[in-house]
């Protein structure tokens, strides 16, 4: 087993990302650190409702840190752990600069889909309400080119070996394939 592995798990907004992290670090018993319930943590403190945009830009910047933070003190045990969010290209040098300082071998599993299937999606979920009132776009992405914009650098990140996964309809996608191939890369049985 190469015990100095991280698994990256990346891609867009509603691209389930998320739902596969919780199976994969569930079944792989690695610890997993997901950006976005870090930021619901800071809104449930801070409950601050002015300036949406402006906070919720805010928040997610701190929920990096924050993340990065834990990650580094995995590292600094050798601990094989799991990351979950949609990474863009700050993340991503701090990530490779992590990575490179504690030796670090990377896998990526990037969740992706056809474009308008994802922005269908992602105003759907929108809509849930489970989802978090602050995670919610509040309408800022209705505009499918707006969109586009908003994702290209979600859908490019990869480091390490990379697993590509489409999700353009979710009974297709293969868990336990998914992560036989998580644990091909890590050299567990």
């Amino acid at each position: 087993m190469i015990k100095r592995h991280i698994v990256l798990v990346a891609g867009a907004a509603a691209t389930g990302k998320t739902t596969f992290a919780k199976a994969a670090a569930a079944a792989l018993n690695l610890p997993l650190l997901c950006k976005d319930e870090i930021k619901q943590i800071a809104w449930n403190k801070a409950r601050w409702e002015k300036e949406y945009l402006k906070f919720n830009q805010t928040n997610g910047v701190m929920a990096y840190e924050i993340l990065f933070y834990f990650a580094e003190q995995l590292m600094k045990t050798q601990a094989p752990f799991m990351l979950e969010s949609n990474f863009r290209k700050p993340a991503e040098d701090t990530l490779k600069a992590l990575i490179e300082r504690y030796q670090y071998r990377a896998v990526t599993v990037l969740f992706d889909t056809d474009i308008s299937i994802l922005h269908k999606r992602f105003l759907a979920r929108d809509q849930l309400a489970e989802r978090h009132p602050r995670l919610k776009s509040e309408g800022f992405y209705k505009d499918i080119e707006v969109f586009k914009q908003g994702i290209v650098e979600d859908r490019a990140f990869g480091i390490g070996h990379i697993i590509n996964v489409n999700t353009d309809d979710f009974n297709t996608v293969d868990y336990d394939a998914l992560i036989q191939k998580i644990l091909d890369f890590t050299g567990e049985k």
